[in-house]
């Protein structure tokens, strides 16, 4: 309606002009409408031939609230809107997205591959207290999992040496083995510290509940295995101030 418009000043100036800079001559911009969810997709390729190690940002402008709204995870090689329907090609095959197949088996397929669906939430209550979380909650449908809590100070256990994550599995020293204790249509779990003792330390490991910082990181998973729909309502952690 006001003509050209240059989206890329709305919030993104410095992100466009790191990612742009990085298309080659071998890779490719490509921009379609999402006639489905009414925005503009574009997707930046640092590469277009699939022989490299694929570099890209595939994000999504929507004009109702004049920003860029998500990042997405697929590297399209058309992106095409027809009858309301949401089309991109890859591959030589074209996928409609934002519909499932009749049985309900392939939530979480792109391009072919199921993948697990996860939401990451960032607890910060009394941003300048040092805080040690003890438990992790949720509302919702069964089956989420607790994939990994973090904090910018401790961690309860890594997976690897140079890992700051925790299944919840591991957490439980594999009593629970990933799962939550259901009350009143609610989810809950403690979470227990198991790093190494260092050194000055009272109580450690298995002996100490909660890990500590002044923020938390959970990340929550579904398994779209499942086969069913599982909607996530709320998270919460319970928190008491760290010494």
């Amino acid at each position: 309606m006001d003509g050209i418009t240059i989206i890329s000043n709305y919030g993104m100036v410095d992100f466009f002009r790191d990612k742009l800079s990085e298309v080659s001559s071998a890779g490719a911009i490509i921009g379609g409408w999402d006639n489905h969810n009414k925005q503009y997709v574009l997707s930046m390729q640092k590469y277009r031939n699939t022989g490299y190690v694929d570099v890209f940002n595939t994000t999504t402008f929507d004009e109702s609230v004049l920003g860029w709204t998500s990042l997405f995870s697929y590297k399209p090689s058309h992106i095409f809107s027809l009858n309301n329907n949401y089309y991109t090609s890859n591959k030589g095959k074209i996928y409609k997205h934002y519909e499932l197949p009749p049985d309900s088996s392939s939530r979480g397929n792109f391009y072919g591959t199921i993948y697990n669906s996860d939401v990451t939430f960032v607890f910060n209550g009394n941003p300048s207290m040092i805080k040690n979380f003890q438990t992790i909650n949720y509302e919702g449908d069964s089956g989420w999992t607790m994939k990994s809590f973090d904090t910018n100070e401790d961690v309860a256990l890594s997976i690897t040496p140079t890992s700051e994550s925790s299944t919840l599995g591991q957490l439980q020293n594999n009593l629970m083995v990933n799962n939550f204790k259901k009350k009143e249509s609610k989810y809950y779990a403690d979470i227990t510290n198991s790093t190494p003792p260092q050194f000055g330390e009272v109580v450690f490991g298995g002996s100490s509940s909660g890990v500590k910082g002044f923020y938390g990181k959970v990340k929550m998973e579904i398994n779209n295995s499942i086969n069913a729909k599982k909607e996530l309502f709320a998270v919460s952690t319970g928190f008491v101030r760290s010494s």
